[in-house]
Parts: structure tokens; sequence; C-alpha cells
């Protein structure tokens, strides 16, 4: 699609959920999370919906990804955990490990430093935390009794 909104193609025909696309940096990839079976894997195709690929293939819901700013990684929820990927699937890392509760929602800063999530390792409910991209030194930034999730940077 133009960014006027002209030119609108369905890149996607299919009986299964495929949900929050968003665009590599460069133009070149559309990483979309898709539901195969029972849970959900992180797909890419190029702008012109060809070269369908899946990155993450397996259990257990692998979702709300985020592309680095420079489009090298994508970091997403794999489970309870974080994980990172690079872009075309290979390299797949661990960030966190979670026992007894889940860190989710993952969200790359501007500049690919730092990574803020959403985590109730503290209690029950969820605040907003921030680690290196890296996994290293997570710290929590917010403490409420509401929901805290879905952390986006500002710019």
């Amino acid at each position: 699609m133009n960014t006027d909104g002209t030119n609108q193609q369905r890149l996607t025909n299919n009986n299964v959920a495929d949900v929050l696309p968003s665009m590599t940096p460069d133009g070149e990839w559309i990483i979309f999370e898709r539901r195969v079976g029972e849970a959900y894997d992180l797909f890419r195709m190029r702008r012109d919906g060809s070269g369908l690929q899946n990155l993450t293939n397996a259990p257990p819901d692998d979702w709300y990804h985020c592309i680095s700013p420079d489009g090298t990684k994508i970091v997403y929820t794999e489970g309870a955990h974080i994980t990172t990927i690079n872009i075309d699937g290979t390299g797949r890392r661990q960030l966190t490990a979670p026992v007894g509760y889940r860190d989710w929602r993952p969200w790359y800063s501007p500049d690919g430093k730092y990574i803020a999530f959403a985590s109730n390792r503290e209690g029950n409910q969820y605040d907003i935390y921030v680690m290196d991209a890296d996994g290293q030194n997570p710290r929590r930034l917010t403490t409420s009794t509401s929901l805290d999730h879905f952390p986006v940077w500002g710019l």
C-alpha cells in the first residue's frame, strides 16, 4: 500500500489468524504472527507477499514481537520468557528464564541498546521493566496496583 492508502494488496489469504504485522526498517520484510494449530509462530515475507518463511516453528506461543532498530534482530515473547532471533530466524537466544512468573511484550529502545518488557516477577500485578539488549541488568520501572504492560518507547 502506498503511504496515501492507495494500491492496497492482500498478502495472505488463508483460514488462520495472521496478526500484528510490522515492517523491517529497510522495508524489505514484513514480520507477523500466524496461528499454527494451537499456538502462534513468527513468520516473515517480503513486502510483495513472496518468500513466506516460518521463523520460530515450535511451541509454545511465539508472539508480541519487535524488530530491532537496525533491522537485524527480532525480540519476542516465547511462552513466558523473552527471546531474540536474527531477522532470518537463526541465532535463537533466550534472554530471560522466568520460573513462577511471566516476562512478555518486549520492545526495543530507539537506539537498540535496551528492551522494555512487562513482568509479574515481583508479585501478581504486571509492571514495566527494562534490561540491556543482551538480557543483562533487568530493572523495574513501575510499581503499580494496576496492570502495567505493552511498553513502548517514546521518541
